[in-house]
């Protein structure tokens, strides 16, 4: 079987949301395209059955199935090769996305990102690769349907829907503090959304994502892109070109089964934090893997959690959400026990929820510091046919 130009890359372990996902891009999925699904080693086993009818269905393309063990063995594949323990690199968030960018590489092909919760619109594929064959290293789709998926944005629509109490207010409200808006909306130009995104192949090569556990890896790869190929970036002059080019896919967002806004804010706001640290360092020293006492860090820290929290507004919205509860009345009482409990937690968090431990971001650092300066290495080793038949052995 041919390798695949181009790979499209699923991060999932969600069964019930990859069943009615998955199927819609392998349809419309061109033959020389290939499918990597990183699942999740709980599920891996449930979503076995999907894999294996897609595979029939889409005969004579790559299709991979694997979770954090295949990736692991990938991984000492690559550390073996090049003598050093390269773990780092596939951990966490970014990791998972270096997994991906691994095995593209391993196929030489290019890679797209999608969310388990989408689907493609218009011709998805097409453009992706129109857009590709113009050299273009880093193309940004876009969603419609749910976009407002930070937590401020969350917050500004949970403050806004608890002033105006009626019979759907409350489901309203237990959906968004698990993470699902209340309102859906169309494509807005220049987003960036890490659930639908292309990184063309000699683009992968020289730039891995942040593996780090805060939910700031796409943000940081998009900022480190621009930084070293601002030209190389999709970018639409106004939206009759956008509607015409840009990669849509319609965005179910599948919410939590628990409450969750709390702790997406708190890590979104440390997030922030350290990718203003990172910036204010710059790409190139933490290559060089610059020293900085801890009092220039504590400083950093000190300025990007004061910077933050005013950024992200949590004040205002938590008075217009507090406002809105206390008007409410004994209407809020419709609310479930854990959605109150999460909005009290939410009305509790202050500034100091934006302060990321030194510790912890000399940690990040170091990680980060390390990836930049392994990445050349991994991608070398993939040279070697031996090392790459064994990294796409290892996945399955």
């Amino acid at each position: 079987m041919a390798s695949p130009k181009f790979v499209l890359c699923v991060i999932s372990k969600r069964p019930e949301l990859l069943g009615q996902s998955l199927p819609q891009y392998v349809r419309q999925m061109p033959k020389d395209w290939g499918l990597i699904v990183f699942d999740d080693d709980s599920t891996l086993e449930r979503n076995r059955p999907l894999i294996s009818k897609l595979s029939k269905d889409a005969p004579g393309r790559k299709l991979v199935h694997t979770s954090g063990a295949g990736f692991s063995r990938a991984a000492a594949a690559v550390g073996q090769a090049i003598a050093r323990d390269v773990t780092p690199l596939f951990e966490n968030f970014g990791g998972i996305r270096n997994s991906a960018l691994l095995l593209a590489a391993a196929f030489g092909a290019s890679a797209v990102f999608v969310d388990d919760d989408t689907v493609p619109l218009y011709n998805f594929f097409d453009r992706y690769e129109r857009l590709f064959a113009k050299n273009y290293l880093l193309v940004p789709g876009g969603f419609e349907g749910h976009l407002n998926l930070t937590s401020a944005a969350l917050l500004y629509e949970l403050g806004q829907v608890s002033q105006d109490w009626d019979s759907g207010t409350a489901a309203k409200i237990e959906s968004i503090v698990r993470g699902v808006p209340s309102t859906k909306g169309s494509y807005t130009m220049n987003m960036f959304v890490g659930g639908n995104m292309g990184i063309a192949n000699s683009l992968l090569r020289q730039l891995p994502f942040f593996p780090t556990r805060l939910r700031v890896e796409d943000a940081v790869f998009r900022l480190m892109a621009g930084e070293r190929f601002d030209g190389k970036i999709y970018l639409p002059r106004g939206y009759p070109e956008a509607y015409e080019t840009v990669p849509l896919a319609e965005h179910r967002r599948g919410g939590g089964k628990e409450p969750l806004l709390r702790s997406q804010l708190e890590n979104e706001l440390k997030g922030s934090v350290a990718a203003k640290v990172i910036m204010k360092l710059g790409f190139g020293s933490l290559e060089r893997q610059t020293v900085v006492t801890d009092e220039q860090l504590r400083g950093m820290l000190k300025k990007a959690a004061e910077e933050t929290w005013s950024e992200f507004g949590v004040q205002q919205f938590q008075r217009n959400i507090r406002e809105g509860i206390e008007a409410a009345g004994s209407k809020a009482e419709a609310l479930e026990p854990k959605s109150r409990e999460e909005i009290t937690a939410i009305l509790s968090v202050d500034k100091s929820a934006a302060y990321l431990p030194m510790a912890e971001m000399k940690k990040e650092l170091d990680r980060f510091s390390f990836t930049l300066k392994a990445w050349p290495y991994v991608m070398a080793a993939l040279e070697d046919e031996k090392v790459k038949t064994e990294v796409i052995k290892a996945v399955g």
